[in-house]
């Protein structure tokens, strides 16, 4: 799916001005954006466009709203929203959103989702479109927008949080297929059903991955034939330690049989992994789904996504669903292990100590003949 391109349609400009990076907005000549008004200050707000939308983040304990919201910190934007800075609005745009998605909420197991429609109320009350009356849920709590094959939700000021992939939102955020967004305590898994999405098997479904020949015990009465339950202690280690390979770039590190020994190198964008074929990285092994994960490298850092996989994705012994990897990470994709590599950073060369002193000694021997001399 193309990415978005944000803009802002200024006050008497019929031209929008589209984002290409940060920018901030005030009166001082150096913003990018100039305003005027004795109620707009030197450097007001900032904007960032980034892969979940626009952050908007207030400068200084300025005044800023969103329609009648004031505005203090960090906050996110979508389409159409209009900022008021002193009496300046700036409306929010985006190109590209041309297209259509059908997307759902997807309880833990539950096969059949919830639509949602191009506008969807959800909350307590009775008018809402999606009512949830279990929790602690407000009377209206969040609102999801469809606009072209693309979903936002905006939280609107709930007592106890809408949360996107374990992040409390403030403001409004672009959802992807496979986030999980929580309402309090009350979580959905999102699918969408456009064409170039990777496909995720809903929640209930039967499994798409073999079964899976469990080593032999003791205790006759435990199946030999069952799914992977991966602990933080897993029984099913058979990595032997080793130094890591030095990688040019974010990698994984295959350390177990199919991929034992194997380098993935990483590359910029979305790359599925799965037992499948059509699968980026490709995990020929019975544990694994047939589309288990998807691993996100951008400028912010690689993550994880876990695609509801039968036997789970595992980051250092915790069953995840989104992660930002970091060096050393050990991950499983049902009982295959893979370790998260990335390139040294440069570290600054240290002068030995003994050529250390074997320069002042020098430099004193030198100070000495002059004195003599």
């Amino acid at each position: 799916m193309s990415e978005l391109r944000y803009g802002l349609e200024l006050p008497d400009d019929p031209n929008p001005v589209w984002l290409d990076g940060p920018v901030t907005i005030g009166r001082h000549l150096d913003n990018d954006l100039v305003l005027g008004g004795e109620d707009v200050r030197d450097f007001h707000v900032r904007l960032e466009p980034n892969a979940r939308g626009l952050r908007l983040i207030v400068l200084d304990g300025s005044a800023v709203h969103i329609g009648d919201i004031a505005v203090e910190g960090t906050y996110g934007l979508m389409p159409d929203d209009e900022i008021e800075i002193g009496r300046n609005v700036i409306r929010v745009m985006v190109d590209g959103t041309s297209g259509t998605c059908r997307w759902a909420l997807h309880e833990p197991g539950a096969a059949r989702g919830i639509a949602v429609g191009r506008r969807t109320l959800l909350g307590r009350a009775d008018d809402c479109d999606i009512r949830i009356v279990e929790g602690h849920v407000s009377r209206r709590h969040a609102t999801f927008f469809a606009i072209g094959r693309w979903l936002w939700v905006r939280d609107l000021g709930s007592s106890n949080g809408t949360f996107v992939n374990g992040e409390r939102l403030a403001g409004a955020c672009r959802l992807y297929h496979g986030d999980e967004v929580a309402f309090d305590q009350i979580r959905y898994q999102l699918i969408g059903d456009a064409p170039d999405l990777t496909p995720i098997r809903p929640p209930g479904g039967e499994p798409d991955q073999l079964p899976v020949e469990m080593p032999a015990t003791a205790d006759t009465s435990v199946s030999q034939s069952a799914t992977v339950e991966i602990a933080a202690a897993t029984s099913l280690e058979l990595a032997v330690e080793q130094r890591p390979p030095t990688v040019a770039g974010p990698s994984l590190w295959g350390r177990m049989p199919p991929l034992d020994g194997h380098i993935e190198r990483l590359k910029f964008g979305r790359q599925s992994i799965g037992r499948s074929r059509d699968a980026d990285i490709v995990i020929d092994e019975p544990s694994v789904s047939l589309q288990h994960a998807e691993v996100d490298l951008n400028p912010d850092g690689t993550y994880l996504v876990n695609l509801i996989s039968t036997n789970g994705t595992w980051v250092n012994g915790t069953e995840i669903h989104t992660r930002r990897l970091q060096p050393g990470d050990v991950v499983h994709f049902g009982r295959v292990r893979m370790d998260y590599l990335e390139p040294p950073s440069a570290a600054p060369r240290r002068t030995p100590a003994r050529a250390w002193w074997i320069g002042l000694l020098i430099l004193l021997g030198v100070a000495v003949l002059f004195l003599l001399h």
